[in-house]
């Protein structure tokens, strides 16, 4: 089903978990190696609290941030290392994804993984 924004939404079923093929040179291998390499995989930053009409801004493939657990993090470099693929993650761009995320991904270490990405904590 379509989003406000344009993008799928991904049914919240355990039948839909797919993983699919991912270019060269885009593993979860090859994002850890990247994420390693730098201080930062994002321009944004912010010592303010972040409002939800902030995060709903980016919600496009090329500028996209999501919240979880109450904090914003900028995708925008992760999505085509998802392997669940571009759309699945794209889809959640704007929005806070703690829900679909902990229904996915409950056992993921997300911060790990994205910690590179954070912008800042979400404003109450």
């Amino acid at each position: 089903m379509a989003s406000d924004d344009g993008f799928e939404q991904l049914p919240l079923t355990r039948q839909w978990r797919g993983k699919v093929p991912l270019g060269r040179g885009f593993s979860q291998m090859d994002w850890m190696r990247l994420a390693s390499r730098s201080d930062s995989l994002t321009p944004h930053r912010s010592a303010a609290p972040i409002p939800m009409d902030e995060v709903r801004r980016h919600a496009t493939p090329d500028d996209a941030w999501c919240v979880l657990r109450g904090v914003v993090y900028d995708i925008t470099p992760y999505l085509h290392y998802h392997p669940g693929g571009f759309e699945s993650i794209a889809s959640v761009a704007g929005t806070d994804a703690t829900r679909v995320f902990e229904f996915y991904h409950k056992w993921v270490n997300y911060h790990a993984m994205l910690e590179k990405c954070a912008i800042g904590i979400l404003a109450a």
